[in-house]
């Protein structure tokens, strides 16, 4: 991004979640205002099909609970900090109920915000590389088309809002992939983008066990400014950039097991619900990132066209 050389962070990395074989280096940016991670060298395109082979988008997701299931914590956060309207409702803060309107969700995974959107009455569109979750939402009745977004070629100004939910971090060319969303975005349109913070409080305690690591899928983990920086050269006149603590009890809970065990079990969780110390671990960073603090395990951006 800013033409520094990097130094070596991580070596012979292996996949901890799910084995996928081989082992990868991270380099970062020695430049203190950019401190961009990378995959060096990047995944081939011979690496890609196991890469993703057992990956969890191959799972359907279940739809996103309501307020009336909310866990304790969550609870705890809402009678201090009481959530949007449309916050639980949408997809990634996307706070834009009006129906009619056109939504693009790139990496669409299990479909679940393209449901959520479309029962709000918007016309949705997803782009999806995996065969297996295209194959599965597309039973569902879902316009999803297979492969890049670049492949798609849709036509400018296409779309009133577009979403990548923890997209940009896999892909090999993340300043291309921005300049495509503006291309399609409609003047006035939103693209809201999250991935993995580099500067979060999980990355600094558990260092090379941090889940969000994830080799080999990871090729570039941002910071806030290096994100924010690559959205406005790819000609976005509105851009805000904030850290979120968004799957903080999963990173703890992900983490904790790699630096103890090796590797992380991705039904573990689900088995065995989750302990009291990921749920204070999340409440801890959602009070940081709600007193301003950058610390959040995910960042999230907002731009404009």
């Amino acid at each position: 991004m800013c033409g520094a050389d990097g130094v070596e962070q991580y070596k012979a990395l292996t996949d901890r979640m799910f084995g996928a074989p081989g082992g990868w280096n991270l380099r970062r940016c020695v430049r203190r205002e950019c401190g961009l991670i990378w995959q060096d060298p990047m995944l081939s395109d011979e690496q890609l099909e196991s890469a993703y082979a057992n990956y969890f988008t191959h799972e359907e997701q279940a739809e996103a609970s309501d307020s009336a299931s909310l866990g304790v914590v969550r609870r705890l956060k809402y009678l201090v900090y009481p959530p949007r309207r449309f916050e639980d409702q949408f997809p990634m803060n996307l706070v834009l109920p009006t129906a009619g309107r056109r939504y693009l969700d790139v990496g669409c995974g299990g479909g679940a915000d393209l449901r959520k959107m479309k029962s709000a009455g918007w016309q949705v569109c997803g782009v999806e590389s995996d065969p297996k979750s295209l194959e599965r939402l597309r039973r569902l009745g879902l316009d999803v088309r297979r492969g890049t977004l670049e492949q798609q070629k849709f036509t400018d100004d296409a779309f009133d809002a577009i979403t990548m939910g923890h997209v940009i971090e896999h892909v090999a060319r993340p300043a291309a992939l921005l300049g495509e969303c503006r291309r399609i975005l409609a003047p006035g349109g939103v693209l809201i983008v999250t991935t993995p913070n580099s500067a979060s409080l999980g990355h600094r305690l558990f260092g090379v066990s941090w889940a969000h690591l994830d080799p080999p899928r990871h090729r570039y983990i941002f910071n806030a400014s290096t994100l924010g920086r690559l959205a406005r050269e790819a000609g976005f006149s509105t851009c805000r950039v904030v850290s979120t603590a968004r799957y903080a009890g999963f990173v703890f809970i992900a983490s904790n097991a790699i630096k103890h065990c090796g590797s992380y079990d991705w039904n573990e969780t689900r088995r065995a619900g989750t302990p009291l110390g990921a749920r204070l671990w999340e409440f801890a960073e959602w009070a940081l990132v709600k007193a301003g603090s950058s610390l959040g395990e995910e960042i999230l951006l907002s731009a404009s066209k």
